[in-house]
This record gives structure tokens, C-alpha cells and sequence, in this order.
């Protein structure tokens, strides 16, 4: 009887102290795991207020929607543009960012960009405030191994307004002046005048 209550009594021992070595092993990994959980989103939060960072200082106005045409991100820019706060837009959908017909032209064609798997340009005059704004929108598609639903799409808009004015001026300017030369040629060639008319 008291060899079965000391064996008993050392079989619970033993029990106990490996049931805390485990424990202790348990709570040894758990810690660990924390720790690189904690580091990873360190990181992470530090590339994205590098991105913020970066993004913020482009005069263009950027932005990352996904396939169901959700805001994942926007950039300083862009937020103004909208007159609302970047932190606001996240999550929202395009059309309560953009209105309907804004959204269903970026949804289009962000899909067509990602059902090419390519960049998709377009060239666009827009309405604003002070006047009509001419835009270059870039799609680009960005995919995340085929995964179903995690595809998404960066657009990236810039105004071009004061480079197609400026094109538009030069191609003006260069019309007289060509006017200017046939009207010059054709003053001192009797035989040609009006030569040009005919061509």
C-alpha cells in the first residue's frame, strides 16, 4: 500500500513537472511568435508610411482599388481632389468616392487592364472647378498569384492640361509659319502661284 501511494504520489509529480515544462516551452513559442507577429507589423506600418510618404509628394493623383471596385488607397492628391480625408476613403467604394459615372469609368477600364494583365492608357478631358482639366489615366494590374478576388488595380492620373496646350500652341505655330513660307514662295514665283492650292 505505501509503495503504491509513493509511486502514485510520484507518478503525479512527474505528471506536474512535465505538464509545466510544457507549459513553460508553450508559453516560450507563443511569446516568440508574438514578437515576429509584432516585428512583421512593425515593418509593414513602416513601409506604408514610407509609401504615404512618397506617394503624398507626387502632384499626380494616385490610386489602389480592387476587382469589386473597393478603395484600398489614395494619395494625398487624390483625397483633395475629392475633398475628403485619405483615412475617410479607405474601404469605400469607388462610386461613393468618385460619383457613378467617374466609377463605373475607372471600374471598366481597371478591368479591362487586369483582364490583359497590362497597363491600359487613356487620355480624358475632365471637368473642374476652374475649367476643363485633360488627363492621362494609367491602369496597372496588379495580381496576387491568381488568388480569386485579391486582384487589384492602380491608377495613376496626371494633368497634361499645360503639355497639350503648349502642343497645340506649337502645331498652331507651325501651321503660319508654313502658311507664311507658301504665301512667300508663291509671291515670287509667278508660275506658281496658287501651285500649292492644287496640291
Amino acid at each position: 500500500l505505501r509503495l503504491t501511494i509513493f509511486l502514485t504520489l510520484g507518478l503525479l509529480i512527474f505528471v506536474a513537472i512535465l505538464g509545466g515544462i510544457w507549459r513553460h516551452g508553450a508559453s516560450i513559442r507563443a511569446r516568440r511568435a508574438t514578437d515576429l507577429y509584432r516585428a512583421v507589423a512593425d515593418r509593414l506600418q513602416k513601409q506604408e508610411a514610407l509609401l504615404a510618404l512618397v506617394t503624398d509628394t507626387v502632384p499626380d493623383e494616385i490610386f489602389l482599388a480592387d476587382r469589386q471596385g473597393h478603395l484600398a488607397f489614395i494619395n494625398k492628391a487624390g483625397a483633395m481632389r475629392l475633398g475628403v480625408a485619405k483615412e475617410d476613403l479607405r474601404g469605400k467604394t469607388l462610386a461613393n468616392a468618385f460619383g457613378p459615372i467617374e466609377a463605373r469609368r475607372h471600374e471598366r477600364r481597371g478591368q479591362n487592364a487586369l483582364d490583359a494583365n497590362d497597363m491600359l492608357s487613356q487620355t480624358d478631358k475632365r471637368d473642374e472647378g476652374a475649367g476643363q482639366e485633360t488627363v492621362q489615366t494609367r491602369y496597372i494590374p496588379l495580381t496576387a498569384g491568381g488568388a480569386a478576388g485579391s486582384d487589384s488595380f492602380l491608377v495613376v492620373e496626371t494633368d497634361i492640361t499645360e503639355v497639350v496646350a503648349a502642343r497645340e500652341k506649337q502645331a498652331r505655330t507651325m501651321r503660319q509659319l508654313v502658311d507664311a513660307l507658301v504665301h512667300i514662295v508663291e509671291q515670287r514665283d509667278a508660275t506658281g502661284v496658287h501651285h500649292a492650292e492644287q496640291i
